[in-house]
């Protein structure tokens, strides 16, 4: 499914659109009216789809990452309501609120590796080795001091 800002929300297309769009499984598609009337990077609207822009391309680099074929949209695993998921295997979750708030994951059980990565600021931080003994929910906080939205991708990993 395409999500598209000229349809559902014109002029709205933020980094937050496209990462809850990735993460539900469509593709984000910007209307990018900052473009529209030629570019002008020192115009306003230019300026205000920059991070749209930005996201799109930060998807992409998961996207490529990842092992996208087997990943589906598992809103249910996750506090958050926002998982891609090939259980046991790859896990990528938004957290999309503005404060560091603590979120649930539905893991199965096995080794993973942990990055974090910052929606505002799109800095990454590798996490240390997580062990999941049993299927169950585990807790994250962002280890971001600035607040804001962030993603967690976790990968199994290597013998397990």
């Amino acid at each position: 499914m395409i999500t598209d800002t000229d349809h559902y929300a014109p002029g709205k297309g933020d980094a937050l659109w496209a990462w809850k769009s990735f993460l539900r499984g469509h593709h984000p598609i910007l209307m990018d009216f900052g473009l529209i009337g030629g570019v002008t990077p020192s115009d306003p609207a230019y300026a205000s789809f920059e991070p749209a822009r930005y996201a799109m391309g930060d998807t992409r680099r998961y996207a490529k990452r990842m092992n996208l074929i087997d990943m589906v949209p598992r809103g249910d695993l996750s506090s958050t309501g926002y998982a891609l998921v090939n259980p046991g295997m790859e896990y990528l979750v938004l957290q999309p609120g503005e404060t560091n708030a603590a979120f649930q994951v539905q893991f199965a059980a096995g080794s993973y590796t942990v990055e974090w990565y910052s929606v505002k600021s799109r800095e990454t931080k590798s996490g240390n080795l997580m062990r999941v003994e049993r299927d169950g929910s585990v807790s994250f906080t962002s280890p971001f001091m600035a607040q804001g939205p962030s993603v967690l991708y976790l990968k199994q990993a290597s013998g397990r």
